[in-house]
């Protein structure tokens, strides 16, 4: 129509019940939120400052300021003279991302020993103020964003016992760290450390080692010298071959070499680790094991799996220890030793996706304490053979058998044999 004159447009209503349905029911006003906020983090502040007075209050010496969603440390944590005495402080699952800041504060606490700062936003470089805290005992910064250490100070850490930096961005170890002589436990999973420095073999106190999900390409002779080694973890790395100085490191218990690029064991390694108890070999590159490792009778379980192994060595079955054996994943294994038939102690077998096993040993009948047998070939044909009195034995101790294609007992098929005319 013409200008000014057409459809009117509706007229706008508001009322006090519209208005008070927005204020209530719709996005609160920003100013609301801000003040939600500031109430939030003065209760959260009252927390923290009750948790402290009353640790003082108790003349605690271990003061717990752990899940307090902490953006810094409060400095009245020095001001209070009953804690100055604190040996123990617990910082983890917070928000804590100035390492300067946080340990120019720690400075203050002259009998500290105990520190745990897990679980932050930690970031860059360790702060060198950190050095200055020569009473430490354990550190704990697992799970920041930490990419180096320093390289001078740590040294003063010389009373240090348990060292645990793992789930950080560190790709070098110092060589200062030779230095923590009396290191019981160090822990550096989950960074991007290419190499181990010599002076590792130093920590003659040393009982764990843990550089899992690393990128090594190889370990020092070196590590021949912690002969306190109780459990050494190397998993997820890219090592080729082992030193043969390892095999001084006789009371390890533990050892996990998953998830690398090994072709070899050395037979000398392998022979002299008569304490080994559990040994992860899974993902590599090995298609062959060493006979020597028949001497590990004290072994309760090995993993094998996902290798180019054929067949085990008959000398395994002296490991009389053996309660897991897990073979998984390797296209070509066809044969377990009748040796194993013998291990009293076999609780689980697993050779799940092997599809060239076409039989288990007769001696599998020993195994009357197995509880799990997994031998199914991953194709749509099972492949192994078990025989009746097998099967029959197996299931008469409790094991439950997945796969496998159970021969029926002679004289059965088909209700019998048939009688001549």
């Amino acid at each position: 129509g013409k200008k000014g004159k057409g459809k009117a447009a509706a007229p706008i209503l508001t009322t006090p019940a519209i208005i008070k349905a927005r204020q209530t029911c719709l996005c609160p006003r920003l100013g609301d939120s801000l003040r939600n906020m500031e109430i939030a983090d003065d209760c959260r502040m009252d927390v923290i400052y009750w948790r402290m007075n009353k640790a003082a209050e108790r003349g605690h010496n271990a003061l717990n300021l752990s899940h307090a969603a902490l953006d810094f440390l409060p400095e009245d944590i020095i001001h209070i003279p009953e804690l100055v005495g604190v040996v123990s402080l617990d910082l983890s699952y917070n928000r804590l991302f100035n390492s300067d800041h946080v340990f120019e504060i720690l400075t203050h606490l002259p009998l500290l020993k105990k520190l745990n700062l897990s679980h932050n936003r930690l970031h860059g470089a360790l702060s060198v103020a950190a050095c200055r805290i020569e009473t430490l005992e354990e550190l704990r910064l697992d799970s920041n964003e930490l990419t180096k250490l320093p390289e001078t100070g740590i040294e003063n850490w010389r009373s240090l016992k348990v060292f645990s930096v793992s789930h950080n961005r560190i790709k070098e170890l110092p060589e200062t760290v030779g230095e923590w002589t009396s290191l019981e436990e160090i822990n550096f999973g989950n960074n991007q450390i290419k190499e181990l420095p010599f002076e590792i073999g130093n920590l003659k106190e040393l009982r764990r080692m843990n550089f899992s999900s690393n990128q090594l390409q190889f370990v020092p002779d070196q590590v021949g010298e912690l002969t306190k080694l109780v459990s050494l973890d190397l998993r997820g790395n890219a090592l080729v071959t082992l030193p043969v100085t390892l095999a001084q490191c006789t009371k390890i218990e533990h050892l996990n070499l998953g998830a690398n690029r090994l072709t070899r064991l050395p037979p000398e390694v392998m022979g002299q680790l008569l304490h080994l108890r559990d040994l992860q070999l899974y993902r590599n590159k090995l298609d062959s094991l060493p006979p020597e490792m028949g001497a590990l009778q004290n072994m309760e379980r090995i993993s094998l799996s996902s290798n180019n192994l054929r067949s085990l060595p008959e000398e395994l079955g002296q490991c009389s220890s053996l309660r897991e054996l897990y073979i998984n994943n390797n296209s070509k294994f066809k044969e377990i030793p009748a040796s194993m038939g013998h291990l009293a102690m076999m609780r689980e077998l697993s050779a799940r996706s092997c599809p060239a096993l076409k039989s288990l040993p007769a001696t599998a009948k020993n195994w009357t304490g197995l509880k799990q047998l997994d031998v199914r070939a991953g194709k749509k044909k099972e492949t192994c053979k078990i025989t009746p009195d097998v099967a029959e034995a197996l299931k008469g101790g409790g094991a439950t058998i997945r796969g496998g294609n159970i021969k029926k007992a002679k004289g059965k098929k088909g209700g019998g044999k048939k009688k001549k005319k």
